[in-house]
């Protein structure tokens, strides 16, 4: 339980510091029909929190999600076997613990995966792409360096 209060505050942490990078003084206007806009005076550019407005994803968003994915399963994978075998692996994930159970272990990729694709679905399809870019080799590296130190894939 502590692990996950941890995974949560951190969660929160980023999603304030999203959140509060797309707020700026705004002006807020409706037009005949209804439809209100909202206008930063910073960039007097719309902002739009209306998420079947959002632009819609492209090919490369779908392929950066799934490269994010299937390098979060292997690190998942990798990740289980550090948890059973604590004598022999440590983990360094602080997220995590030094020595977190399985069921640690599914809970923080589980809210990982939602999280990171929660904070897509909300970001521009250029910051989309930077943030599942940047993720994607974070989560790689993570995964080569366990490899690299004799981490298997096994369950």
């Amino acid at each position: 339980m502590k692990n996950f209060k941890k995974m949560f505050s951190v969660l929160l942490f980023v999603l304030i510091g999203l959140m509060s990078t797309m707020t700026n003084a705004q002006t807020v206007t409706t037009n005949q029909e209804g439809v209100t806009t909202r206008q930063t005076s910073a960039t007097n550019e719309p902002i739009n929190f209306n998420l079947k407005d959002q632009k819609a994803w492209d090919n490369l968003d779908y392929v950066l999600l799934g490269s994010f994915v299937a390098s979060s399963f292997s690190d998942w994978r990798q990740t289980r076997n550090i948890a059973r075998n604590p004598n022999k692996y440590d983990e360094t994930n602080f997220l995590l613990g030094k020595n977190p159970s399985i069921g640690e272990v599914n809970t923080h990729f589980v809210l990982g995966l939602a999280g990171v694709t929660a904070v897509s679905v909300m970001l521009s399809s250029d910051n989309r792409k930077i943030w599942l870019g940047t993720i994607t080799a974070i989560k790689m590296l993570s995964v080569i360096h366990n490899r690299n130190v004799g981490v298997s894939f096994a369950f």
